[in-house]
C-alpha cells in the first residue's frame, strides 16, 4: 500500500538549492553602506520648498487700472 511520491514543486529544476556557498563579492568603493554616495544622486533630497511668484501686493500693483 505504498503511494506514489508525488513532487509539490512544479518547476524543481528552476529552483536554487538551498545551501548555496556565500556569493563572492569584490571590495571597491561602494563595498561599505558608509561609502556609497547614492544620497549625493536621490532625487528626494533635490527638492526645495517651492518659490513664490506673485505676492498679494504685486498681484495689487497689476489689478490697478
Amino acid at each position: 500500500m505504498s503511494r506514489n511520491v508525488k513532487e509539490h514543486e512544479r518547476f524543481e529544476s528552476d529552483i536554487a538549492d538551498r545551501s548555496q556557498p556565500p556569493p563572492i563579492i569584490p571590495h571597491g568603493i561602494y563595498n561599505k553602506l558608509s561609502k556609497n554616495p547614492y544620497h549625493l544622486r536621490s532625487g528626494r533630497h533635490l527638492q526645495e520648498p517651492s518659490k513664490q511668484i506673485f505676492t498679494n501686493e504685486s498681484l495689487k500693483k497689476l489689478n490697478k487700472p
